[in-house]
């Protein structure tokens, strides 16, 4: 029973404008070294955490034995780490600049996946959890936040939209990735090469200007 809301030529102009819209997000995202930076941080990280999101509840019931109620009990420890972090990041920034508490944050991510490599029961995978949605908790904050002072008002969308895009892009691919690796590699692996992974970001992002420079 609403009315309307139709807006006649919209159509035509949306449908024209979309892709000139998407490149220009993508110009202004990797022509800004800053957002350059971040974005490309945001990509591999989500590539990682989907290969482990992929397989963790598998690994948790098969190998250690976890039982549901424990399942839910690690998922929801995990998500009280996300919650500290939400809450307690403007207290870190107004002791160390945003650049290295975004790069230091990925500490927390190797020894969040050095804990899942070594362990033995539902309650490391808790602790784990805990520690790298409090890290990724911290990091995002201070990403969106930079990522609206470095980009112009009116391009705001554009560029938020290509971040979401590739940023979506890769978890998919992760998870399949992990899921045919756990059907006939050892899991465990899989961690180990998020150790890696997340031990590159922290070492590349302390060469970076957004490192040394944002504050």
């Amino acid at each position: 029973m609403l009315p309307s809301l139709k807006v006649e030529g919209l159509e035509n102009s949306e449908n024209g404008s979309f892709w000139k819209e998407a490149k220009e997000g993508f110009h202004e995202l990797f022509n800004n070294p800053l957002l350059r930076v971040t974005t490309y941080v945001i990509f591999f990280q989500n590539f990682g955490f989907s290969l482990m999101m992929g397989v963790l509840h598998f690994f948790a019931l098969d190998e250690l034995q976890a039982t549901e109620a424990q399942v839910g009990f690690y998922i929801s420890i995990g998500s009280a780490g996300g919650l500290i972090g939400a809450l307690i990041v403007k207290k870190l920034t107004t002791l160390f600049p945003r650049g290295k508490i975004y790069t230091y944050t990925n500490i927390f991510d190797v020894i969040a996946f050095s804990i899942l490599a070594f362990a033995t029961s539902w309650w490391m995978i808790a602790i784990a959890m805990a520690l790298f949605t409090f890290s990724t908790s911290v990091s995002n904050v201070i990403y969106l936040a930079v990522r609206q002072e470095n980009t112009p008002n009116h391009m705001l969308g554009r560029v938020s939209g290509s971040v979401a895009t590739l940023a979506q892009m890769t978890m998919p691919l992760g998870i399949i990735v992990g899921g045919l690796w756990a059907e006939f590699l050892n899991i465990r692996v899989l961690f180990v090469i998020n150790i890696v992974l997340s031990a590159v970001i922290l070492i590349a992002l302390l060469r970076t200007t957004f490192h040394k420079t944002v504050k």
